[in-house]
């Protein structure tokens, strides 16, 4: 019975939230902030998939109000530390980029759980709200150590958002690019291709276009977006031919009309050495 009148809850929020009930032109932010605390109390009453819908619906209403949202989000964490939904809940908080000191905590726990979803999503997470203190880096540095190839991926991934682009991250990122397991290789191919020029060596520019002729489809377009638009995707390309090849193979991933391929429209100059002109220039 009790189950019914959540559930009867849920679709009388739904229906007033589509007939903007909630939300009329005029009013302030209260009604968006008594809609906020009804997907929260179906949170805390609710069985797991009317936990995840209630997290989906939080994570649209925070738009207007993301301080509301995360404060709540990471309460409900604190008062129930193995919630059966804290998977999502982790994911939501990187999803909403709001940074706060109680989402930042909640990131810095989540990177040691025993989920290796959950620490992956934490891990990003981090990168999300630009969480670089002395304690976060020191966090991720950590993981860069970590028996998983995924969750040391992420860390170095996160590591370059967060402009830490020491030896050691380049290091594990020129190592994944070369798993076996496409998504880490992706992944790491396009941590690469975030590095600032300044730091960009001949060992990552030559990785980075031998991966435009990956066997997996993934990788050599994680290949040509890292490569695009920037100077180090030209760098290891001794003559027109190369740079041809290239555009050939990024056309053929992107589509020759694709926005991310226009920087690169014009890139053999007048007296034939390769170089780009950036979109606008």
């Amino acid at each position: 019975m009790y189950r019914n009148l959540i559930e009867d809850g849920i679709k009388i929020i739904l229906i007033m939230e589509e007939n903007n009930l909630f939300n009329e032109e005029g009013r302030d932010d209260s009604a968006n902030s008594e809609l906020i605390n009804l997907w929260f109390g179906v949170f805390d009453q609710g069985n797991r998939d009317q936990k995840i819908d209630a997290v989906k619906e939080l994570v649209k209403l925070s738009k207007d109000n993301p301080r509301k949202v995360t404060k709540g989000l990471c309460e409900a964490l604190k008062k129930d530390p193995k919630c059966n939904v804290r998977y999502e809940v982790v994911c939501a908080l990187g999803a909403i980029r709001y940074k706060s000191p109680e989402v930042v905590e909640v990131f810095l726990g989540a990177i040691n759980d025993d989920n290796s979803h959950i620490a992956f999503a934490a891990i990003k997470g981090l990168g999300e709200v630009r969480a670089d203190g002395p304690k976060e880096i020191g966090a991720l540095t950590e993981k860069l150590n970590h028996k998983s190839d995924w969750i040391k991926c992420a860390a170095a991934w996160t590591l370059v958002k967060l402009g830490q682009e020491t030896p050691k991250v380049v290091e594990i990122l020129l190592e994944a690019i070369r798993h076996e397991n496409s998504h880490i290789a992706a992944g790491a191919t396009r941590a690469l291709g975030r590095i600032k020029k300044e730091n960009v060596t001949p060992k990552v520019t030559e990785a980075l276009n031998e991966l435009l002729n990956h066997p997996s489809d993934e990788v050599k377009k994680a290949a040509a977006q890292a490569n695009n638009g920037r100077e180090l995707g030209m760098r290891g390309a001794n003559n027109n031919q190369d740079v041809i090849k290239m555009l050939a193979k990024i056309s053929e991933l992107e589509g020759a009309n694709n926005r991310r391929t226009m920087p690169l429209t014009n890139v053999i100059n007048q007296d034939g050495r390769p170089t780009i002109r950036m979109s606008g220039s």
